[in-house]
């Protein structure tokens, strides 16, 4: 089969090829004139071309972008402290705490009162919170533990 088409193919080229020798030259300044044409057609489209098919990969850019643009800023998540997570956890009801809800008041006041005394005498940069009263926060813890028992 391949033989086949391999003689065809010659065959057409000697058809072709003899055609061509047999043209007179109206007919090859025609043609070249034709040729000369196309070619610079085809040159002056180009420049159109790519600037018509550059318009939707720009769309496409622009679409992109706007799908994934951010609406509005997401606010930081707030992470609860350890002590409020345990009391949240606690395997105790809350009402554990509502027996002695005066000694957690009381509590709550103290370490009012001493975070707004260690702003008076060193401030700080930052906020100032419970946990920077370690000494205070075990003895009421102790103190809590023993009440409790």
């Amino acid at each position: 089969m391949m033989k086949k088409d391999d003689k065809l193919i010659e065959n057409v080229r000697q058809v072709l090829d003899q055609s061509l020798d047999e043209l007179d030259t109206a007919t090859q300044s025609r043609l070249t004139q034709a040729r000369q044409l196309a070619i610079d057609r085809q040159r002056s489209r180009r420049p159109r071309l790519l600037y018509w098919a550059s318009v939707p990969a720009a769309a496409l850019i622009l679409f992109v972008l706007m799908l994934n643009w951010p609406v509005a800023t997401l606010n930081p998540v707030v992470v609860p402290e350890l002590e409020e997570l345990s009391v949240l956890t606690a395997p105790e009801a809350l009402e554990f705490y509502q027996e002695d809800i005066e000694f957690y008041e009381w509590l709550s006041e103290i370490l009012e009162a001493e975070k707004k005394l260690s702003e008076h005498i060193a401030p700080q940069s930052g906020p100032v919170s419970a946990k920077g009263f370690v000494g205070t926060g075990d003895q009421c813890a102790r103190a809590a533990e023993s009440r409790a028992a």
